[in-house]
C-alpha cells in the first residue's frame, strides 16, 4: 500500500461510517462497539509485534524472535553456546527458513497425506505419550540404594550366570574311522564317507 493511499483510506472508511450512520443502516452503538473492539485487537497485534518481532516470513509462516529463542532452548545445553552469538542466531534463523520451505513444499506435494507417514506419525506419537508417562513414572520412584540393588542381584545372582563356553580345538580327537566295503582303506577316506 502506498503513503497516499494509507492516507485516504482512513478517510473514506470515516466517510463511509458517517454515511452508514447517517442512513440509520446501523445504530450507533454497534458500530462504537465494533470499532473499538476492531481498534483493541489492532493494538494489541501491534504491542504483541513490537516485544516479538518478526523476523522472516516464509510463504504465509512468520517466525519470530521468540520462536528462534525456544528452539535455543530446546538443544542439548553443549550445543546451545554454539547460538549465543548473533552470527550462531543468524544460522540458526537460516536453518529454520530452510526447514520451512521444505515443510511447505512437502506439504503442497501432500506428503503429510501419505498413508505410510501419518502411519509413522502416529507411531512416534504413541511412543512420545508412552515416553513420556514412563518417564513420569520413573521419577517418582526413588532410585534403590546400593545395598538394596547388592541384595537383590545377589538374590537373581542365576539369572547372570551363563556357562562356559565350549571349549573348541582343544580335545583329541578319537581313533579315525575304518573304511567300510570293499576296496582299500584309502579311498574311503579320500571321499569323504567316514562323516
Amino acid at each position: 500500500m502506498s503513503v497516499r493511499s494509507q492516507s485516504i483510506a482512513p478517510a473514506i472508511a470515516g466517510a463511509a461510517v458517517a454515511l452508514v450512520l447517517g442512513l440509520g443502516l446501523l445504530p450507533a452503538d454497534a458500530f462504537a462497539a465494533k470499532a473499538h473492539a476492531r481498534a483493541a485487537t489492532k493494538s494489541k497485534k501491534s504491542a504483541a509485534a513490537q516485544s516479538d518481532p518478526v523476523l522472516v516470513r516464509v510463504g504465509g509462516d512468520a517466525i519470530t524472535r521468540s520462536e528462534v529463542q525456544k528452539r535455543i532452548e530446546t538443544l542439548p545445553e553443549q550445543f546451545r553456546s554454539n547460538y549465543s552469538t548473533p552470527e550462531g542466531r543468524q544460522q540458526l534463523l537460516d536453518r529454520m527458513v530452510e526447514e520451512r520451505v521444505w515443510l511447505q513444499l512437502a506439504t503442497r506435494n501432500g506428503v503429510a497425506d501419505r498413508p505410510q507417514v501419518r502411519q509413522q506419525l502416529d507411531q512416534q506419537r504413541r511412543d512420545l505419550i508412552v515416553r513420556t508417562y514412563l518417564n513420569e513414572v520413573m521419577a517418582t520412584n526413588p532410585a534403590p540404594s546400593d545395598s538394596e540393588a547388592q541384595a537383590w542381584y545377589n538374590e537373581h545372582l542365576a539369572d547372570y550366570r551363563t556357562p562356559p563356553p565350549p571349549r573348541c580345538g582343544t580335545s583329541r580327537p578319537g581313533p579315525k574311522p575304518k573304511a567300510s566295503g570293499s576296496g582299500n582303506g584309502r579311498r574311503a577316506s579320500r571321499t569323504g564317507t567316514a562323516w
